[in-house]
């Protein structure tokens, strides 16, 4: 042990104490620094550590295995510790109280209010996570924290919801969950793993630009209110997207075979989009999906059949409504005829396709839905076989 001065202590213990006994610091008032180094402790008792109100920094280099409970509790001047991956076993609560702490390495696996009870993280800025399985913790609306690193091993990773300030994470390969970063208003760019299978939601990330999607993940949460997002690139074997609702900067979009549905406001007010490419997998588009898309000129299909067969939820969840172009395997429709074998055209299923000029509907069809074709305005050719029975309200309107 060191005497820096006649107040303060800085405790560096030698490498043949193994053993840090229950309440040995507890309440030293002269305490600054703790630094145990490689070879040396393997045990640190209850509230060893704990109520030192001048301890600021802990280091442990050696293969400490277990920590009593308590051990640095209510240090209220700590503000950087380690806790070492040969760590097996913690007790309750051994950070709870440590409100100013700025930088930790802390297992992943054990949950943060284990770690830290019910406290406040007031100035935390640096994170780094380890250990052996799933994430247990959540780190939201801490505003302080800027980087987080997630170490090898860690298998999903948990919420960081609100953490405002939050500007670099590190993700490694393994990862196969990565959960909610909405809010995150400082995050410009993150990498996302081969591996992950499911990403949560990133809504409100007003700084991001672009994000790639890795071949295997299945869903993805929502994206809305991504103002600076411009592209976003989506796998194939993807089966469920979030919301895209308000990312005014998002020009284009390629929507995946696999996917099967398009929710509710889904890209509502995405005011830079151009165009967007729906797969034949897609049955069903929600309500103002496409709402106050206002520079949409192009929607891309690849069979008339399976666009026949959409459900919409209501005119403005057809991007038609706005982009009034449809494309065919890249060719702008303007002769459609409708493929035999088609029984039935949904509502809104070509409202407002600006570019028909001819219609052509066999005989296999029964039923066309309301406002099917309601302002072709260039449609000067109409062909209707025998088999329809049924023309729903203002379907050619």
């Amino acid at each position: 042990m060191g005497l820096s001065n006649a107040n303060s202590i800085q405790f560096n213990i030698n490498e043949n104490t193994k053993v840090i006994a229950d309440y040995a610091f507890y309440q030293s008032e002269k305490l600054t620094a703790a630094y145990m180094p490689a070879g040396s402790v393997e045990y640190i008792g209850t509230y060893a550590f704990a109520d030192c109100p001048l301890l600021r920094g802990v280091t442990m280099e050696s293969d400490v295995k277990e920590i009593g409970d308590y051990a640095f509790s209510s240090c209220s001047s700590l503000q950087s510790i380690n806790i070492p991956e040969s760590v097996t076993g913690i007790g309750s609560y051994i950070l709870s109280g440590c409100y100013y702490l700025q930088t930790a390495a802390i297992p992943a696996t054990i949950s943060a209010y284990d770690l830290f009870g019910s406290s406040s993280l007031l100035e935390l800025t640096s994170l780094t996570l380890y250990g052996n399985g799933e994430m247990k913790s959540s780190f939201s609306k801490i505003t302080t924290l800027e980087r987080v690193e997630i170490k090898e091993g860690v298998t999903s990773v948990g919420s960081f919801d609100g953490c405002t300030s939050l500007a670099s994470i590190t993700i490694p390969e393994g990862v196969t969950s990565i959960g909610s970063f909405s809010g995150c208003t400082s995050l410009a760019s993150i990498t996302i793993p081969e591996g992950v299978t499911s990403i949560g939601s990133f809504s409100n990330c007003t700084l991001l630009t672009s994000i790639t999607i890795p071949e295997g993940v299945t869903s993805i949460g929502s994206f809305s209110g991504c103002t600076s997002l411009t592209s976003i690139t989506i796998p194939e074997g993807v089966t469920s997207i979030g919301s895209f609702e308000g990312c005014t900067s998002l020009e284009s979009i390629d929507i995946p075979e696999g996917v099967t549905s398009i929710g509710d406001d889904a890209f509502n007010r995405c005011t830079s989009l151009t165009n967007i490419t729906i797969p034949n997998s897609i049955t069903s588009i929600g309500t103002n999906a496409f709402y106050n898309c206002t520079s949409l000129t192009e929607v891309y299909i690849s069979d008339i059949a399976a666009w026949c067969a959409v459900e919409f939820g209501n005119a403005s969840a057809n991007p038609l409504v706005t982009a009034e172009n449809l494309y065919l395997n890249g060719n702008l429709v303007t002769e459609l005829e409708i493929p035999n074998g088609v029984t039935s055209i949904g509502d809104w299923a070509f409202d407002n396709c600006t570019s028909l000029t001819s219609i052509t509907i066999p005989d296999s069809v029964t039923s066309i839905g309301s406002n099917a074709f309601s302002s072709c305005t260039s449609l000067a050719n109409l062909t209707i076989q025998e088999g329809v029975t049924s023309i729903g309200d203002y379907a050619f309107a």
